[in-house]
C-alpha cells in the first residue's frame, strides 16, 4: 500500500498498472471496467501522471 498526500490508502495494483502499460501504444480502444470504487480512475490518474513524467506534451 501507499500513501496519498491526503492520506488515503491506494492499493498497489501492479498487475493492472502494467497491462495498462503494456497496452499503452497500441491504436486501440481500451476500456477499464468493473466494480463501483475499486479504483478504476485512480488507476488511469497514475498512468496519466506517468505518462506526463516520461513523454513529451505533444504525445499526451
Amino acid at each position: 500500500m501507499t500513501m496519498t498526500n491526503n492520506s488515503l490508502k491506494l492499493i498497489d495494483r501492479k498487475p493492472y498498472m502494467q497491462q495498462l502499460r503494456e497496452w499503452k501504444n497500441r491504436h486501440i480502444i481500451k476500456v477499464v471496467t468493473g466494480m463501483r470504487r475499486t479504483g478504476k480512475s485512480t488507476m488511469l490518474e497514475m498512468l496519466a501522471d506517468e505518462l506526463r513524467s516520461s513523454e513529451s506534451d505533444d504525445q499526451i
